[in-house]
C-alpha cells in the first residue's frame, strides 16, 4: 500500500509538472531567438535557470577579445564576477566548448557560449547542447538501444493486429447487413461454414496437435518459445530465522549431565530432578 501511494504521488507531481510546462507561458527578459527557442524545448523550471544564463550573457558578460584560426573562433570572455573564460567556437560543424566546463557538468549551455551564439546572429540552440533529460519531450524517447530486427518485429505484430481488427470490423458488418434477411442470412452462414471447414482441413494438414497448440499459445503471448532455456526461476529463498540442527543422543545426554545439580527433597541427594519427579516418588 505504502509502494502505490509512492507511485501515485510521483505521478501526479509529474502530471502537475507536465501542465505546468506545456501550458504555461513564460515571461521573456530578453529579445533573443534563443530564449524563445529555449522556451520551447526545455520544461519549465529548467528554462528559468537557462533564462538566467540569458541574462547574464546579455547583461553581465563581455568579450574581452576574438581571434580565428583556421575557421575556429576563440572568445575570452568576462563574466560579472571578473573571472575570464575561454570558448572555442567551430563554425563549420557549428561545435563549441567553454572552459568552466558548465555543460560537461550539468548539461546547460552557460553564459559564456550564449555570447558566443549571440555573437554569431544563431536563432535557435545547436541540438547537440539540447540535452533530452531536460526536454520536454524527455519521456517519449526508448529508454534502451532495441535492435532493428527487434523493432521491425513489433512493427510487424502492430500491423497484423491491425488485420485482424478490420477483419472482425468487415465480419460484424456483414453480419448486420445479413441478419435482416434470412436467405442472405444462410447464404452467408453457408460461406463461413465453408471456409471455417476448409480452413481446419488445411490446419489439421499444416501441423500436428501438439505444434498446433503450441502455435496458438505462441500467438496468446505474441513471442515464441525459445530453444534453448537460459531463464529459470530463482531459488526459493530460506527467510523464517535461522535454521536449527537436530541434536544426537549422545549431544544431549551430554548437556543434561553438564546442568547444576539440585538438591531432591525426596531422596535428599544432588542430581538432577526434583521432588516433584523424583524416581522414588513415582515408584512409591
Amino acid at each position: 500500500m505504502h509502494f502505490e501511494s509512492a507511485m501515485d504521488a510521483q505521478r501526479h507531481n509529474n502530471e502537475k509538472l507536465n501542465d505546468s510546462s506545456e501550458s504555461y507561458i513564460p515571461v521573456y527578459k530578453t529579445p533573443l531567438s534563443l530564449e524563445r527557442h529555449v522556451a520551447q524545448v526545455y520544461t519549465l523550471s529548467i528554462f528559468y535557470e537557462v533564462q538566467a544564463e540569458i541574462c547574464s550573457a546579455c547583461f553581465g558578460c563581455r568579450v574581452l577579445s576574438v581571434n580565428e584560426n583556421d575557421g575556429n573562433l576563440d572568445y575570452v570572455i568576462s563574466d560579472e564576477h571578473n573571472m575570464v573564460f575561454k570558448v572555442s567556437f567551430v563554425v563549420g560543424d557549428v561545435q563549441a566548448k567553454c572552459s568552466c566546463k558548465y555543460f560537461e557538468r550539468i548539461g546547460l549551455v552557460c553564459r559564456h557560449l550564449f555570447v558566443a551564439l549571440k555573437d554569431l546572429k544563431l536563432d535557435r540552440i545547436p541540438q547537440h547542447f539540447v540535452t533530452t533529460r531536460w526536454c520536454k519531450k524527455g519521456l517519449n524517447i526508448p529508454f534502451c538501444d532495441i535492435g532493428d530486427p527487434v523493432i521491425e518485429n513489433c512493427v510487424g505484430k502492430q500491423q497484423n493486429e491491425v488485420n485482424v481488427n478490420q477483419l472482425w470490423a468487415d465480419f460484424y458488418t456483414c453480419v448486420a447487413l445479413a441478419e435482416k434477411d434470412e436467405s442472405r442470412f444462410q447464404a452467408f452462414s453457408k460461406v463461413i461454414k465453408e471456409q471455417k471447414k476448409l480452413l481446419s482441413l488445411e490446419d489439421k494438414n499444416a501441423m500436428p496437435a501438439s505444434t498446433r497448440k503450441q502455435a496458438v499459445i505462441e500467438s496468446y503471448y505474441g513471442s515464441t518459445a525459445p530453444v534453448e532455456v537460459t531463464v529459470f526461476p530463482p531459488k526459493q529463498a530460506k527467510n523464517k530465522g535461522s535454521g536449527r540442527r537436530i541434536k544426537g543422543p549422545k549431544e544431549l545426554s551430554i548437556e543434561v549431565n553438564n546442568r547444576p545439580k539440585r538438591l531432591c527433597r525426596s531422596c535428599n541427594a544432588l542430581c538432577n530432578h526434583d521432588s516433584r519427579n523424583c524416581p522414588l516418588k513415582t515408584q512409591d
